[in-house]
């Protein structure tokens, strides 16, 4: 689920400034590639609610609990950045 104006492309999500993403997941471990394109762009993921400021163009580990199961991931971003591949472990 997406908040806000989001731009598509075909290889990633561009985050308007402030916006929301908002998926469910199985897994244990969440890894997304992240390339912020203004300084101080990030976001704040609320599965522990743990912060992430990303600081450059790199996959970031978003999520690391004790055993897989169904979760809810939301990512609230401050900052345009444009989120590239997710990957699960």
């Amino acid at each position: 689920d997406l908040e806000g104006t989001w731009a598509a492309d075909a290889e990633y999500l561009e985050s308007p400034g402030t916006g929301s993403l908002t998926f469910a997941f199985d897994a244990r471990d969440v890894f997304l590639v992240i390339e912020p394109l203004e300084e101080g762009a990030g976001n704040t993921a609320d599965v522990r609610s743990g912060t992430l400021s990303a600081s450059g163009s790199r996959m970031y580990h978003l999520v690391s609990l004790r055993r897989p199961g169904r979760n809810l991931l939301r990512l609230e971003m401050r900052g345009r950045a444009r989120l590239f591949a997710f990957t699960f472990g």
